[in-house]
């Protein structure tokens, strides 16, 4: 090697340029790292926000779900009640043809008693 003619010795310089690399390393880096965390930061918050929507748009169908259910149950359950009220006012009425004759027959009584027992 050459003799140097640098007031410094190179050991001193290669020192004076580890620390210089050095800082301005810890700057670059700091802001490269502020930056990454920033980015980071910022998708990882929108992703945060698409799976709360996707969790909240599964208890939603849940929710619909069991809904149906319940609404299935209860329109059964006025079905039941409907046909239980039928089945009542058809034992209570009687049918048409059995109708007719006692009718016949409460006029025909009627007739007789008023025309004095000649039809």
């Amino acid at each position: 090697m050459a003799a140097s003619t640098f007031p410094i010795s190179e050991a001193e310089l290669k020192e004076w340029i580890a620390q210089s690399v050095a800082e301005v390393f810890r700057e670059r880096a700091d802001e490269l790292i502020a930056q990454k965390l920033a980015a980071f930061v910022t998708e990882n918050e929108r992703r945060a926000r698409e799976l709360a929507l996707m969790k909240r748009g599964v208890r939603v169908e849940e929710e619909l779900k069991d809904l149906r259910e319940v609404q299935m149950a209860h329109f059964q359950a006025t079905e039941k009640r409907f046909e239980a009220m039928d089945n009542r006012l058809k034992k209570i009425r009687m049918p048409p043809r059995a109708r007719t004759p006692r009718t016949s027959v409460s006029v025909r009584r009627l007739f007789e008693n008023a025309s004095g027992g000649h039809m």
